[in-house]
């Protein structure tokens, strides 16, 4: 019975599969006593065998069970260790490097990432949307990820410690903000410095409510239509369930389109982002909408920190519009600042489909 070496540790978090060590096992079967310490770490050169209330129980050198245990940390790993802890018990993990660790992450991408057509939270510079979706406390905010993850992967020297355990258990614990407001007033500029100073500062990070995710159930609630509306001039968005109006009144929403071809649309909050509605998952496309009265739809943008849709992206829902035989030209058009917009303006002014050749 060996099981007294693994840690019992905080039930939320996760990791790379690494092993999570309370006890080293010593490799000198002669070693004098049994258990001791080295360097402040608890050492056992010979473990207890059989029954474990005897009050004289069979002691086995450890090293005679070498090749019977995995994923245990010897007295010879005590130097390529770090220790980690949740403030109550401490434990410990092997280092990796940093080319180790940044591929884990880069693995993370294919999880979720989405086929040709779709777009998804795996980026290839931006990392908060990916962090925020795999974050084993809770979907913490995204914007803040991108900040810790920037201080974690600049460490000198490295910590040799995967992100999360650097971030809740390890030396990130010491620290307060993931930017210096005084250092970074050049990149960030001094208002926005300052905001995300006091936003992702460590207390708050991990104090703010968490992105709600919806299961599949919760989304359906969320589903929507878009119909014609007074005689087919405008375009009224509904709820699937219900028929009834999103919102009788004007608002500000959130909306994904699934890769079902589900339309989704919640009212913009605190605990609510794009990953809400579909829990992060690929999507065709994604974006802010302003409703009017009775739902009547007045505006679509493309703006999301989580997707970032592309062009090709606005084509794709504009058109599926058209083919639901919906006035477009009802509705104003937010392009992105990064896309050729008076090229797409033109062609959302022509009411028809956008094709390279009206381009």
């Amino acid at each position: 019975a060996v099981g007294f070496v693994e840690v019992d540790t905080p039930k939320y978090h996760r990791n790379s599969g690494m092993p999570r060590k309370r006890l080293f096992l010593g490799s000198n079967p002669k070693k004098k006593p049994r258990l001791y310490c080295d360097n402040d770490r608890p050492v056992a050169s010979a473990l207890p065998i059989g029954n474990l209330n005897s009050t004289n129980p069979t002691w086995v050198p450890t090293v005679a069970l070498r090749s019977h245990l995995r994923n245990v940390l010897w007295d010879t790993d005590l130097n390529s260790t770090a220790e980690l802890t949740d403030g109550v018990i401490k434990w410990h993990i092997m280092k990796q490097s940093k080319a180790e660790l940044f591929q884990a992450i880069e693995d993370w991408k294919e999880k979720w990432r989405g086929g040709p057509g779709s777009v998804d939270v795996s980026h290839p510079v931006v990392y908060g949307p990916l962090l925020e979706a795999e974050d084993p406390r809770g979907h913490r905010y995204h914007v803040c990820f991108n900040l810790w993850r920037s201080r974690w992967k600049n460490e000198d020297p490295f910590s040799g410690i995967p992100f999360f355990d650097w971030l809740d258990f390890g030396p990130a614990q010491s620290l307060s903000f993931p930017i210096n407001p005084g250092e970074d007033h050049e990149l960030y500029g001094v208002d926005l410095a300052e905001h995300l100073a006091e936003t992702c500062m460590k207390k708050n990070f991990n104090q703010k409510k968490k992105v709600k995710y919806f299961t599949e159930d919760e989304s359906k609630e969320y589903a929507v239509d878009l119909r014609p509306y007074n005689d087919g001039q405008n375009v009224r968005m509904t709820y699937v369930e219900s028929g009834e109006p999103v919102i009788n009144e004007e608002n500000d929403l959130l909306w994904v389109w699934g890769l079902d071809r589900t339309l989704y649309a919640i009212e913009e909050g605190n605990q609510i982002g794009h990953s809400t509605l579909i829990a992060s998952k690929p999507a065709l496309s994604a974006g802010e909408a302003k409703t009017g009265l009775n739902g009547r739809l007045k505006a679509v943008s493309f703006n999301s920190g989580h997707y970032k849709p592309g062009a090709e992206y606005f084509v794709a829902f504009y058109n599926w519009m058209l083919e639901q035989g919906l006035n477009v030209s009802s509705v104003d058009w937010y392009l992105r600042s990064s896309w050729n917009r008076t090229r797409y303006k033109k062609a959302v002014m022509s009411g028809k489909k956008i094709t390279k050749e009206i381009l």
